[in-house]
């Protein structure tokens, strides 16, 4: 794993966008990762069963793609799962 990709333990929800929302740090940069298609009742579960794959997944992203402008990033579950 790539150490320049920094994530903080645990999650937050975003309720308007159905979303555990994991930080993330890249050189500074306080990046906030959307991961959408999960309901808040079983983001915890979610969340417990998969963080390292989302993390990965994500850091990925982020050394292939970048960020957003508005220093965000947002994927859907399901794209996620197919990746793994």
């Amino acid at each position: 794993m790539n150490q320049s990709v920094l994530f903080s333990d645990g999650f937050t929800y975003e309720v308007d966008k159905q979303a555990i929302v994991l930080d993330a740090q890249v050189s500074g940069q306080l990046i906030k990762c959307f991961i959408t298609g999960i309901d808040f009742s079983g983001a915890p579960k979610v969340y417990d069963a998969f963080q390292f794959d989302f993390e990965e997944y994500l850091t990925e992203l982020i050394e292939e793609q970048g960020v957003g402008l508005n220093g965000s990033l947002t994927v859907s579950f399901s794209m996620i799962g197919k990746h793994f």
